[in-house]
């Protein structure tokens, strides 16, 4: 008989482009008003932190490919 399979699912979204975040805020306003997200908040963070997601990226998917 095999061992069980381990597996550890991963989802996250560090690849945006950071000029496209309003495409997704226009497209969900529905949901983004249920929730009471902040989107002029969310809108500054994205302008605040999106220079830096193509570095961040980088770091996560090297750091994981290395503990596989």
């Amino acid at each position: 008989s095999l061992p069980p399979a381990k597996a550890l699912p991963l989802h996250f979204h560090l690849e945006p482009d950071p000029g496209r975040v309003d495409q997704w805020l226009v497209g969900h306003p529905a949901e983004l008003s249920q929730a009471d997200v902040d989107v002029p908040a969310l809108r500054a963070d994205a302008a605040r932190h999106g220079p830096g997601l193509a570095g961040a990226l980088a770091r996560v998917l090297d750091a994981w490919l290395e503990g596989l």
